[in-house]
Formats: C-alpha cells, sequence, structure tokens
C-alpha cells in the first residue's frame, strides 16, 4: 500500500511539473512589460523615421504631377524607385548589420536619410526644369529606399539582441507596429506643403541620429 502511494506522488509530481512546464509556455511570459521598455527607443527611431516617409506619401505625387507637369508614369517611377533601391539594398544592409554591428546600421540608415532629405530639398530649386527637378529627386528617393532598408534590418537585430531569441515575435510585433503606426500618422499630416515636409524631416531626423548615436559613443568611452 505504501509502495503504490509513493508510486502515485512521484507520478503526481512529474504530471504537476509537465503541466507547470506546459503553462509556461502557452502563457504570457511574465517578463513582457521589460521586454517592451528595453525596445521603446528602437521603437521610436523605427517612428520616427517612417514618419518621414509616411510624410512625403500625398505630397510627391501632387508634387510631380501638377507642380512639375509631369505624366503619371513618372510619379509612378518617382515613387517606386524608394522600394526598387529598398529590395536591391536588402543583402547589403544585412551584411552590414551582422558584420558591423546592428546600431552602426541604424545610424548610417539615419544619415542616408538626412542626405536624401538635402536631395529632396535641392530638387525644389530646380522646379523651372522639370526634367533636373524630378532626376534629383528620384536619387533622392533612391538614397531613402537604401536609408530604409538599413533602418529597419538594423532595428530588427539591436530588438532581437535585446530581447533575446525567446521573445523574437514580441520584436518583431513590437518594431511592425512602430513602423504601420508611423505610415498612418505621418500620411495625414504630409498636407502642409513639400518644402515644410522634406525640411520638418530633416530636422527629426538629425535628431534621431544623435540618439540612436548616444549607445555608439557610451560603448566607447567604456571601452
Amino acid at each position: 500500500m505504501r509502495h503504490h502511494i509513493e508510486e502515485d506522488i512521484v507520478a503526481n509530481t512529474l504530471a504537476s511539473g509537465r503541466l507547470s512546464e506546459m503553462a509556461a509556455n502557452f502563457l504570457p511570459a511574465a517578463t513582457t512589460p521589460s521586454v517592451l521598455m528595453s525596445l521603446l527607443p528602437i521603437i521610436a527611431l523605427v517612428f520616427v523615421a517612417y514618419l518621414v516617409i509616411g510624410l512625403a506619401m500625398p505630397s510627391l505625387p501632387l508634387h510631380v504631377h501638377e507642380g512639375l507637369g509631369l505624366s503619371t508614369f513618372v510619379v509612378g517611377l518617382v515613387a517606386g524607385s524608394s522600394f526598387a533601391a529598398a529590395v536591391f539594398s536588402r543583402p547589403w544592409a544585412g551584411h552590414y548589420a551582422d558584420n558591423r554591428g546592428s546600431k552602426r546600421a541604424v545610424v548610417i540608415g539615419l544619415l542616408v536619410a538626412v542626405v536624401s532629405g538635402l536631395f529632396y530639398l535641392l530638387s525644389l530649386l530646380f522646379i523651372s526644369s522639370p526634367e533636373t527637378s524630378v532626376t534629383i529627386l528620384i536619387l533622392g528617393r533612391l538614397l531613402l529606399g537604401i536609408a530604409e532598408r538599413f533602418i529597419i534590418t538594423g532595428a530588427l537585430s539591436w530588438g532581437m539582441t535585446l530581447g533575446g531569441t525567446q521573445n523574437t515575435g514580441k520584436v518583431i510585433s513590437w518594431i511592425g507596429t512602430a513602423l504601420y503606426a508611423a505610415f498612418a500618422v505621418g500620411a495625414p499630416a504630409g498636407k502642409v506643403g513639400l518644402d515644410a515636409v522634406f525640411l520638418v524631416s530633416m530636422l527629426v531626423v538629425l535628431c534621431s541620429v544623435a540618439v540612436a548615436m548616444r549607445p555608439l559613443l557610451l560603448a566607447r568611452r567604456s571601452g
């Protein structure tokens, strides 16, 4: 009898251990708030970067079609050039983030976005020559596509380093939320005028560069 009782105790203990393990796999992790807090700077940087992209969405087609008097094909070319550059620069961005570091990739992306903004502003000086203006604008869009790839690739890699492999889904989810929230806010807000959009975008990105570079500078000092 005693032998059977001891077997039951052992079986119940093992069963409860398995149940606890199963519950731990299905229930939300208790560290979720701390993961979110550690990701907040990255989420903010991604939000700002894609806010800048979103701000230009309503203004660019009108500027190219009505301001420069160019065809809808050129409007599509200007809009699509950024996405084409993002596709072709994706492997480059991944290689850079793996070899030079995710934080550096984000900073490089933000700096390239600033240069892109300069091209945007420069294109406004050549409105009297639509072909020249749109060529400069396309160059700026190409740079923006490269910048976007470096920022999002570096941000995801950085976030996974902070959150750990066990929180990969949370990292992707929160960074993706920041991306689409930025588009949702930026597109309606982009009707203030193209020159104002470009100028504000550059200033915002420059502030983001300063924020992104802070961890790198601190790491260099401590090293």
